[in-house]
């Protein structure tokens, strides 16, 4: 896998997402959230998890991670509330995964 879309940055997201860069792929991350997406791209955490902020600040500087939501992905994690998936669900942002 080397372009992963994960919808959702707090303690699962955030985390997985994370890894995933460290490992070499390009991945998208989404947020409803403006703090925690702006923190992510200073390369700095919103979340308590030890040693992930190294890891964070790692793939931003790397560029790991690209701020565009309308590109190809191999691999989409949702890692969020039913409420909000269900909103993802029957709004119209599907219609982009269904290419």
């Amino acid at each position: 896998m080397k372009n992963i879309c994960v919808f959702g940055l707090g303690y699962i997201g955030l985390p997985t997402a994370a890894l995933f860069a460290h490992h070499g792929a390009n991945v998208v991350g989404v947020d409803v959230n403006p703090h925690a997406v702006d923190t992510i791209n200073q390369g700095k955490i919103h979340i308590v998890e030890p040693g992930l902020e190294a890891i964070v600040k790692t793939a931003v500087d790397k560029g790991s991670s690209k701020p565009a939501l309308r590109q190809y992905t191999q691999m989409l994690i949702l890692s969020l509330y039913r409420h909000l998936l269900r909103a993802i669900i029957t709004s119209q942002i599907c219609p982009i995964f269904k290419r």
